[in-house]
Protein backbone atom coordinates (compact mmCIF):
# COMPACT_ATOMS: atom_id res chain seq x y z
CA UNK A 1 0.00 0.00 0.00
CA UNK A 2 2.93 2.51 0.97
CA UNK A 3 4.38 4.10 -2.16
CA UNK A 4 8.10 5.61 -2.53
CA UNK A 5 7.15 8.63 -4.71
CA UNK A 6 4.79 10.62 -2.60
CA UNK A 7 5.91 14.37 -2.24
CA UNK A 8 2.30 15.35 -0.73
CA UNK A 9 2.94 12.92 2.37
CA UNK A 10 6.82 13.31 2.66
CA UNK A 11 5.80 17.29 2.87
CA UNK A 12 3.07 16.30 5.87
CA UNK A 13 5.64 14.20 7.79
CA UNK A 14 8.59 17.16 7.51
CA UNK A 15 6.10 19.70 8.70
CA UNK A 16 4.87 17.03 11.27
CA UNK A 17 8.22 16.47 12.32
CA UNK A 18 9.47 19.79 12.79
CA UNK A 19 5.84 20.80 14.69
CA UNK A 20 6.99 18.02 17.46
CA UNK A 21 10.05 19.99 17.42
CA UNK A 22 9.02 23.13 18.11
CA UNK A 23 6.59 22.20 20.42
CA UNK A 24 9.42 19.70 22.19
CA UNK A 25 11.58 23.29 22.31
CA UNK A 26 9.24 25.30 23.51
CA UNK A 27 8.14 22.92 26.16
CA UNK A 28 12.09 21.82 27.36
CA UNK A 29 12.50 25.75 27.18
CA UNK A 30 9.37 26.95 29.61
CA UNK A 31 10.35 23.48 31.79
CA UNK A 32 13.88 25.28 32.20
CA UNK A 33 12.82 28.36 33.18
CA UNK A 34 10.15 27.47 35.52
CA UNK A 35 12.89 25.19 37.71
CA UNK A 36 14.13 27.67 40.14
CA UNK A 37 18.06 27.10 39.18
CA UNK A 38 17.27 28.62 36.25
CA UNK A 39 15.01 31.50 37.22
CA UNK A 40 18.50 34.06 36.86
CA UNK A 41 17.64 33.52 33.52
CA UNK A 42 14.57 35.72 33.27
Amino acid sequence: MERPNRPIEFRTVMILYILLGVGLALTIHFILLSTPTYNWLS
